[in-house]
């Protein structure tokens, strides 16, 4: 004979272990009691359990910003970031001056500089090909086909290609820019505030670091 347990829902409760229902109206003994109370304790314990969200960690990253931090190497050259191209020694930075390239003394701790002129560079990708547009004039920075380099158009075409590749002694990257049906090498004539952009044919080609701005 089944017994049953009036509830102040008035639902009917799912059926016990042992088969019996609990339906309204028949009277509870003490061992419906315990079974009663066993299960509104695993009722509020599945609920607890429901309510619990995990949150995610979170990682504080801190960005190098001076020569002086052994983390300050340089950062890989990839799409949709902006960058300064500085030598090895992060001593002169690539700018965009009255309209034509020149290398600038860089102070990583001066976030100012320079006064004049623009060395930010946003990287940009077109068929696998990396670009570099000058952020201040919207220009990229590209060849004339016969060796010379400069920063005025404003397309991403083949005279403003680029491919970057580790150097072999791991100081940074090399660049090369399609020249025709070749790959040329980039360059500089010059030192310090006075080099120029060059294509190289013959001799090292400079190695570049990408500082992220």
């Amino acid at each position: 004979m089944s017994r049953t347990l009036s509830l102040s829902t008035g639902r009917n409760t799912p059926e016990t272990d042992t088969g019996t229902t609990l339906n309204e109206g028949s009277p509870m003994g003490d061992d419906d009691s315990d079974s009663w109370e066993h299960f509104l304790r695993n009722c509020k314990a599945s609920k607890s359990r429901r309510s619990i969200r995990t949150v995610p960690k979170t990682e504080k990253i801190e960005i190098p910003t001076s020569t002086q931090d052994p983390r300050f190497k340089g950062s890989v050259p990839v799409r949709d970031k902006t960058f300064i191209l500085t030598d090895t020694d992060f001593k002169y930075a690539l700018t965009l001056l009255n309209g034509q390239l020149q290398f600038v003394k860089y102070d990583p701790d001066d976030q100012h500089k320079p006064w004049t002129g623009c060395w930010l560079w946003k990287c940009v990708e077109k068929d696998g090909w990396l670009g570099f547009r000058n952020v201040a004039s919207g220009t990229y920075l590209g060849h004339n086909g016969k060796g010379v380099f400069h920063a005025v158009q404003k397309h991403h075409k083949r005279w403003e290609w680029f491919c970057a590749r580790h150097d072999a002694e791991e100081r940074g990257y090399v660049l090369l820019t399609g020249l025709w049906e070749t790959l040329a090498k980039v360059g500089i004539e010059g030192e310090g505030e006075l080099a120029t952009v060059r294509m190289v044919t013959d001799g090292e080609p400079m190695v570049w670091k990408f500082v992220t701005a």
